[in-house]
């Protein structure tokens, strides 16, 4: 028989891998309870390792993260700690005798805002330069917090707006501000109050707003003579000059204001027959009226259209039968700055008439308004004392058919108009001494 041989082999498996370490929890805790407070702590790390088996977990706490350690133990990290900013060290070994490493800072912090309270208002004086200094801690009436740590005070969440500066243009009402109040962890809240500017020095002499425009005709021309009222806070009334302007300086400021002209004067003027020649052409659409001006002007009684009622009107005024239109003044203002969405019908919507200013602080330099004499449909109305234009025509020479007069009878003369220039309508003032004639009447010569 072969002799046999007989061998024992001994194999080793060596993990040299270390274990790998992470956290994903959270590294920020909350304090709790009535004062400045503890948190309860937990850090457990997360362990990947290649040996089987267990491992040993120690760690280091480092408080408030100055370099020594305060406590050492074993397993996983969990304890009650004091606001601030706090360092745990872990040190893990596996079953083959492999370490790693975990340094994990962390913080307690103070999560409970401070508790704001504002002064029911302050009161402060102008400097004699007209502006003072307002700081936001001159606000504060015993605002706290959960931890002793001094508290910081502005105007706005930037700590750093630690003032305001008010000046004469804060006199009119008291100015709304915000405290806000932050603590040593960061944390914010704020209250609402108000600071009251006075000014016994005298060192404003404040001039209010002033709201200042112009009243002109739709050829540009000013209107002279036209109420201006202004409502509101201060009620005025003003007269437009020879350049139609009108002006109410020194107004109280941030009040509200309602501009309304007005002007119920002198109704025939620039109110002819051409006028009404011009009405029935629109009204009969032979010749419609395409400017909205014109068109508010045909509408003497107020209808919102233009209508024969308003040639009624028209032709009783130039008749001296009434000596107004009973439902409509003489002149109507639409505020300069209005477009009208369908010029073919100015009167939907109703146009504005007034111009109104809610909470008026700057000045208003172009209160501006367009003014419409009513019955005047082709402009020949004189809108000041001032107009030197000549509206009327040449003078046209009438040829005068007489009879001879005798006392107590009836006469009857006949003018023709001399050449043979075409008119579309005349208007004209016969003179006579009523004491020595007695009009019996006007008609027309037909051909």
């Amino acid at each position: 028989n072969a002799p046999r041989y007989t061998y024992q082999q001994i194999i080793k498996v060596v993990d040299n891998t270390p274990p790998t370490l992470a956290y994903s929890g959270p590294t920020e805790f909350c304090a709790e309870g009535t004062g400045c407070g503890t948190a309860q702590v937990e850090l457990p790390p997360d362990i990947t390792q290649e040996c089987s088996g267990v491992f040993d977990i120690a760690y280091a706490l480092d408080l408030f993260d100055d370099g020594s350690s305060d406590a050492l133990g074993t397993g996983v990290f969990t304890g009650t700690l004091p606001i601030g900013t706090h360092r745990l060290h872990y040190l893990v070994t596996d079953g083959c005798g492999n370490s790693a490493e975990l340094d994990l800072p962390f913080e307690v912090r103070d999560c409970k805002k401070p508790t704001p309270i504002c002064k029911n208002g302050l009161v402060v004086e102008l400097m004699q330069n007209g502006s003072v200094e307002v700081w936001a801690a001159d606000l504060d009436d015993k605002s706290f917090d959960n931890c002793p740590q001094p508290l910081r005070f502005s105007f706005s969440a930037d700590p750093t707006d630690r003032s305001r500066t008010f000046t004469c243009e804060d006199l009119a009402t008291p100015q709304p501000v915000e405290l806000w109040v932050t603590d040593a962890a960061g944390n914010q809240d704020f209250c609402q109050t108000f600071v009251e500017i006075q000014d016994n020095l005298g060192a404003c002499n404040l001039i209010g707003p002033q709201i200042a425009g112009t009243l002109s005709t739709l050829e540009d021309e000013p209107l002279e003579g036209a109420e201006v009222h202004l409502s509101g806070g201060m009620d005025q009334v003003q007269l437009s000059d020879a350049q139609g302007t009108f002006s109410f300086p020194d107004l109280m400021p941030l009040h509200d204001y309602t501009l309304s002209p007005r002007k119920t004067d002198d109704p025939r003027n620039g109110v002819t027959t051409y006028d009404l020649v011009l009405i029935t052409r629109h009204i009969l659409n032979t010749q419609p009226l395409t400017d909205p001006y014109r068109i508010i002007a045909a509408d003497v009684n107020g209808s919102g259209s233009v209508t024969t009622l308003d040639l009624v009107e028209i032709r009783k005024l130039i008749l001296a039968m009434s000596d107004e239109f009973p439902l409509n003044a003489s002149w109507r203002f639409v505020a300069r700055a209005y477009v009208f969405p369908d010029p073919a019908n100015p009167f939907d919507p109703p146009f504005p008439e007034t111009l109104d200013f809610n909470n008026l602080a700057a000045d208003v330099p172009d209160a501006d308004f367009v003014a419409v004499k009513l019955g005047d449909v082709n402009g020949s109305a004189t809108p000041n004392l001032h107009s030197v234009e000549d509206r009327h025509r040449p003078e046209l020479p009438l040829r005068w058919s007489k009879q001879p007069l005798s006392q107590g009878e009836g006469v009857s003369w006949t003018a023709h108009l001399v050449g043979d220039e075409y008119l579309s309508s005349l208007q004209l003032a016969l003179e006579f001494d009523p004491d020595a004639f007695h009009f019996e009447g006007l008609a027309p010569l037909l051909p």
